[in-house]
């Protein structure tokens, strides 16, 4: 997955050493805390990552710095650690990871870059090592204001074309959707969606389908592009395995649309690319108004519409 995103050696233009070799540097109440052995025995550490919600959990420190530093840096037994904590208590678990790493000396300073609502960079803010655990509450409260968000609070049918790790930890942003699919977590209260249907799995996503549980619908095609061992292995290191249930199969897109609007209705619904680009978003035509007169959209004057072959529906978008 990496490699499909353009990091390789000869891109970056030095080696990339990369393995799952850990060394125990201490111990919190959930587990053992654990660090790269590569990053434990070089000089210093860099540490780079995007400030972002956390899917599963919200508290002052979400994905970022920290996170990179614990779960990241910390590989499968690490991640473990932090995701056998009870979901109410990661915030705190990560906090107490997170202090436990950076007491090692082996963290010289880090790089948090903010993202805006079109998935580009907006703001770089370099840390010094023991400004690192103060500084990332403020930028989570700035990365608010970047966050891409659905237009409505209330939607009947949300279907999403494509999901996969490229576009969110849990495939799909449980923070735009706003269910998270944790048993044991507090959820979040909008938007709220009757039904998901999601289309396809990102081919980057190398058949890692983690977050297909999310949704209530999916298409052969993306049930077949899953990686069971990939997809298990990930889910089973969180602990959600609510998250990778297999939701209800259709043959194709036109049976999930066809079979969601014989149940569901033909009104309400809005088709996005993924939860990560939200920039066009197509809407059934009685939500024209609604969303006319909301200041951040624009409205195409050019409806489309969306028929299948035995005639029974036709939704206009």
């Amino acid at each position: 997955m990496i490699e499909s995103l353009g990091i390789t050696e000869q891109a970056m233009g030095m080696p990339i050493r990369a393995s799952m070799d850990v060394v125990k540097i201490g111990t919190v109440s959930s587990g053992d805390v654990w660090m790269d052995r590569h990053a434990y025995e070089s000089a210093g550490v860099l540490v780079l990552n995007r400030i972002k919600l956390h899917t599963c959990f919200s508290g002052p420190v979400q994905s970022g710095l920290t996170k990179m530093i614990v779960v990241g840096m910390g590989k499968t037994p690490s991640a473990t650690t932090f995701h056998s904590a009870p979901t109410p208590q990661m915030k705190d678990m990560l906090l107490e990871m997170g202090k436990m790493a950076l007491e090692s000396g082996k963290i010289w300073a880090g790089l948090a870059i903010l993202e805006d609502g079109f998935d580009k960079t907006a703001e770089l803010h370099a840390l010094r090592s023991e400004d690192i655990l103060r500084r990332e509450p403020e930028l989570i409260e700035r990365h608010r204001h970047y966050f891409p968000r659905l237009p409505l609070d209330h939607i009947n049918v949300l279907v999403i074309d494509a999901i996969g790790k490229t576009f969110s930890g849990t495939g799909m942003d449980t923070n735009v959707i706003g269910f998270r699919g944790c048993r044991d977590g507090e959820d979040l209260t909008k938007p709220v969606i009757h039904v998901i249907a999601a289309l396809s799995l990102a081919e980057a996503s190398k058949g890692n389908a983690i977050g297909v549980g999310l949704a209530d619908f999916i298409t052969r095609r993306l049930r077949d592009a899953i990686d069971e061992e990939k997809t298990f292995l990930n889910s089973f290191t969180t602990g959600h395995m609510e998250r990778v249930k297999i939701p209800a199969t259709l043959r194709d897109d036109e049976e999930l649309f066809e079979r969601i609007a014989w149940r569901y209705g033909e009104k309400g619904w809005i088709v996005i690319p993924n939860t990560l680009h939200l920039d066009t978003l197509y809407v059934s035509e009685d939500l024209r108004d609604e969303l006319s007169a909301n200041p951040i959209c624009t409205i195409d004057p050019e409806p489309m519409e969306l028929s299948f072959q035995n005639g029974r529906h036709q939704l206009a978008f």
